[in-house]
């Protein structure tokens, strides 16, 4: 089975969005991502727990590089 291709997770949904540009600004942690996710999404009326949105990475892992 081959890795999948980033266009199989488009369209993001908008808590995966958030959740990525806030780790584009910086280096966060759990609570830190949940935090920064809250205060910006406040605006955007986008809701989904950190879980769910964690619950992507985690079911592709296995086809992310080490140390990325």
């Amino acid at each position: 089975m081959s890795p999948p291709r980033p266009e199989d997770f488009l369209p993001l949904k908008p808590a995966t969005f958030l959740v990525l540009v806030v780790l584009a600004a910086q280096e966060l942690h759990g609570y830190g991502i949940k935090k920064e996710v809250a205060k910006r999404s406040a605006a955007t009326g986008a809701s989904a727990t950190l879980f769910d949105v964690l619950g992507l990475a985690e079911s592709h892992q296995s086809h992310v590089a080490p140390g990325h």
